[in-house]
């Protein structure tokens, strides 16, 4: 499975249909999701004939604002359950495996006066934890300050209303290779502000279904965001382990440090504290 996540800051620029068409050929993904398109269903025509082995789901810019696509490979079993302006919620069912999951595609509010109504949706999209969940797209919040460079410090208050609401819905960060960032202002010198705000976040039971994955960030072309790709290997069931993640939301639990002491030693806990 290959999901792919991209603000591509509107598709109006044919420069940037040519670079989604590099991206989509390039990678093959399964799903791909879009933000920012900045476009009405009745311009998606051409592009929706442009992959023609894809369904799609197109919601509606408002005026040069906004606008989200979902496109799925016509193999798939696909129904979208929920959306609005900030998110698509669609169901995956796998009949020759015999499961079945869930895709949240998520477009964050860039105000900072609304930036909480992206917490509040997040919670109420993931409040059903009995289904494997992925949830994926521009969250414009990041988790760390580590994870921007540059400009002024973020409210922290900010970064823990969001690592907060990461753990209530259960998920956990899916890690990243490539480049830190994922957004830039595309300034120079001391005006550069580089920011992760686009991720892949998934709870117990999606990293249950597919034992292995890897997230990339690919190079940014047309847009000031790189597209993010998650590309899963279907493991045979006799496959019982998974390669180590280090999950940063463990450093806040009671009783971290003594745990690494206990398992590898002094010398490792102060490396990772």
């Amino acid at each position: 499975m290959k999901i792919l996540s991209w603000n591509l800051q509107g598709l109006g620029n044919p420069w940037t249909v040519r670079a989604l068409k590099f991206f989509i050929q390039s990678n093959s993904p399964n799903i791909f999701f879009l933000m920012e398109t900045k476009l009405t269903r009745g311009e998606f025509g051409y592009i929706c004939r442009s992959f023609g082995s894809y369904y799609s789901f197109i919601i509606d810019s408002y005026g040069m604002r906004g606008g989200l696509a979902l496109f799925w490979s016509k193999n798939l079993d696909v129904t979208v359950d929920d959306f609005s302006d900030n998110h698509i919620v669609f169901s995956v069912i796998d009949a020759m495996r015999d499961d079945h999951w869930k895709g949240v595609g998520v477009y964050g509010w860039p105000e900072g006066q609304n930036k909480h109504l992206t917490c509040s949706l997040l919670k109420r999209l993931c409040e059903d934890r009995s289904c494997p969940t992925v949830v994926f797209g521009d969250f414009n919040l990041f988790l760390y300050n580590y994870e921007k460079q540059g400009g002024v410090i973020r409210d922290q208050r900010e970064m823990d209303e969001f690592r907060s609401t990461v753990d209530d819905c259960g998920v956990a960060d899916m890690g990243f290779e490539g480049h830190s960032f994922t957004w830039t202002n595309r300034r120079a010198g001391d005006q550069l502000i580089q920011i992760r705000l686009d991720r892949f976040l998934a709870n117990s039971k999606w990293q249950e279904l597919f034992l292995d994955w890897q997230v990339s960030h690919l190079a940014r072309q047309q847009s000031d965001h790189c597209p993010i790709i998650l590309c899963t290997k279907v493991e045979n069931q006799r496959i019982v382990s998974k390669p180590f993640r280090f999950e940063p939301m463990w450093m806040r639990q009671d009783g971290f440090d003594d745990c690494v002491v206990q398992a590898w030693g002094y010398g490792v806990a102060k490396m990772v504290t």
